[in-house]
C-alpha cells in the first residue's frame, strides 16, 4: 500500500482510496493478533463506504477466500454500524464522523452519568450509542446462537461508540476484544476505572481486551482535555507512517522534528488531520502485521 498523502476536513474519506486485503484473514482468538488488527482497521474503513461498495467487498472476500461472510449495515439517524459474521465470530464496526450531525455529537462535551451509575461519560458519544443501542442489540441477537466470539471496532467517533456500546450490551462476557483507531477520550476517572476492571479477560491471564491504536500527530486521542480519560492501561503507538508499533502506557503526543517545526500552522494542521485519517491507520496496521509487539 502506498503512503497516504490525502488530507481533507473529513479525513475518513480517504477510506475510498484503500486497497483491501485479497482474503478475509481473521482468526477467532482472545490474544492480540496483528493480522486481525490489520483486518479490523480495514473494517473500520469499510464501514464509511457506500452500502453497495460494502456488499461488493464482502462478495469479493467470499469469492477469493472461500469464506461465507454475512454482512448487515444499518443507519440510525446520522450514525451507522456494520456487522460481519460467520458461525465462529461476529464483528461489529461503528462508523466515525462523516456529517454535521456527527460533529454535533463530537462537540457535545458535557459529562453525564453513565447507565450503571459508576461514573460520567461524554454526552455526545453516549447519546449516539443510545440511539443505536436497540438496533445493534437486535441485529446481534438475531445473528448469534450464543457461541460466537464478538469483536468490536471503530475509528474516531466510531471507536468511542465501540467502547461504550460494549457496556450497554447485555452480555459483556461475549466480547473478546475492542480495537479502536484514533479514538477520543470518553469519560471521567471513575468510569474509566470501572471499564478497565470490567474489560479484562478472566484470571489467571487477566489481560485487557482493549487495543487502542494511536498515530503520532493525531490530535483526536488527546481530546477532550480536562476531566476525560481513555479506557485501557496501554496503547499501540506509531511514531510515523509505516513504523513499528511501540507499546505505551502513558500519554505521548508526537514530538515535532526539525522539518515539522518549519511548517506553517496551516501545514501542521494538515499533517495532523492526515494522521487522524483511517487510511493512515490501516497503512500502519499493515506495516505491523509481522511486528511481535506483545512478545
Amino acid at each position: 500500500m502506498q503512503q497516504m498523502k490525502y488530507t481533507a476536513l473529513f479525513p475518513q474519506l480517504d477510506a475510498r482510496l484503500l486497497d483491501y486485503s485479497s482474503t478475509f484473514d481473521f482468526t477467532a482468538t482472545d490474544q492480540y493478533n496483528p493480522r486481525n488488527n490489520y483486518l479490523l482497521s480495514q473494517l473500520s474503513a469499510l464501514v464509511y463506504k457506500e452500502e453497495q461498495e460494502i456488499q461488493d467487498q464482502i462478495v469479493e472476500w467470499n469469492t477469493r477466500g472461500g469464506t461465507s461472510l454475512k454482512v448487515y449495515v444499518e443507519n440510525v439517524e446520522s450514525f451507522r454500524f456494520m456487522i460481519i459474521s460467520t458461525s465462529e465470530f461476529i464483528i461489529v464496526a461503528f462508523r466515525g464522523t462523516i456529517n454535521y450531525q456527527n460533529w454535533l455529537a463530537d462537540f457535545d462535551l458535557k459529562k453525564v452519568p453513565f447507565d450503571d451509575g459508576v461514573g460520567e461519560v461524554h454526552q455526545g458519544f453516549y447519546d449516539s450509542v443510545l440511539k443505536m443501542e436497540n438496533a445493534v442489540d437486535k441485529a446481534v441477537r438475531k445473528i448469534s446462537v450464543g457461541s460466537e466470539k464478538i469483536y468490536v471496532t471503530g475509528h474516531s467517533l466510531g471507536g468511542a461508540q465501540a467502547v461504550i456500546w460494549a457496556y450497554t450490551f447485555s452480555s459483556l462476557k461475549q466480547f473478546v476484544s475492542i480495537h479502536t483507531y484514533g479514538v477520543p477520550r470518553i469519560g471521567n476517572s471513575d468510569l474509566i476505572n470501572f471499564m478497565d476492571q470490567s474489560l479484562h479477560s478472566e484470571k489467571p491471564n487477566a489481560k485487557s481486551k482493549v487495543f487502542r491504536m494511536v498515530n503520532a500527530w493525531d490530535p483526536v486521542p488527546h481530546v477532550p482535555y480536562f476531566g476525560y480519560y481513555h479506557v485501557g492501561g496501554f496503547y499501540l503507538y506509531n511514531a510515523s507512517v509505516g513504523d513499528s508499533y511501540a507499546l505505551e502506557n502513558t500519554p505521548k503526543p508526537a514530538s515535532a522534528t526539525d522539518e515539522e517545526m518549519m511548517l506553517s500552522e496551516d501545514e501542521k494542521m494538515a499533517v495532523r488531520i492526515n494522521y487522524h485519517s483511517i487510511g493512515v491507520y490501516v497503512e500502519n496496521a499493515e506495516a505491523n502485521v509481522k511486528n511481535p509487539v506483545f512478545s
